[in-house]
């Protein structure tokens, strides 16, 4: 199965969105929300935060933390021990400061990033090929470092 459809059933599947339809359109919408508690914040997805969203997402899907505050906490771990986010800049403060909540969960946070620095991530990939690629492939890329992909 390519990423783009795993992508769009897994955030039907988490309520990000009513249906496959909306799911296609989510990455691709004005403003993106930012779920904050039990509130959705809008905001407006500047400098490439589009792209790097993208592959974000699609680390959600292949990691299976899901989209709950904690695991929202514990992926930023794991990407920045992964290798950061490459040319996204703006990504990268973005982990940081969530890593600021690290002290919310500090075993799960720093498990997260120790299994990061085990692997690579997805940011050196453009978001238009990661989307095209099979999620078996991704899950290959993601090899521990070291090891063959």
């Amino acid at each position: 199965m390519q990423a783009c459809d795993a992508l769009r059933a897994y955030l039907v599947d988490q309520g990000l969105c009513t249906d496959l339809k909306a799911a296609s359109q989510f990455h691709a919408a004005p403003f993106f929300r930012l779920r904050i508690g039990r509130r959705w914040i809008p905001f407006w997805p500047m400098w490439g935060m589009r792209r790097a969203a993208v592959i974000h997402d699609v680390h959600h899907l292949l990691t299976g933390y899901d989209t709950s505050y904690r695991k929202e906490l514990h992926l930023a771990a794991w990407e920045l021990g992964s290798g950061g986010c490459g040319g996204h800049v703006l990504m990268c403060f973005d982990r940081l400061f969530v890593m600021l909540f690290a002290p919310l969960d500090p075993v799960g946070t720093w498990s997260a990033f120790r299994a990061g620095l085990q692997c690579r991530n997805l940011y050196r990939w453009p978001s238009e090929e990661v989307l095209s690629t099979d999620v078996e492939q991704l899950l290959e890329a993601l090899q521990p470092r070291g090891q063959p992909s």
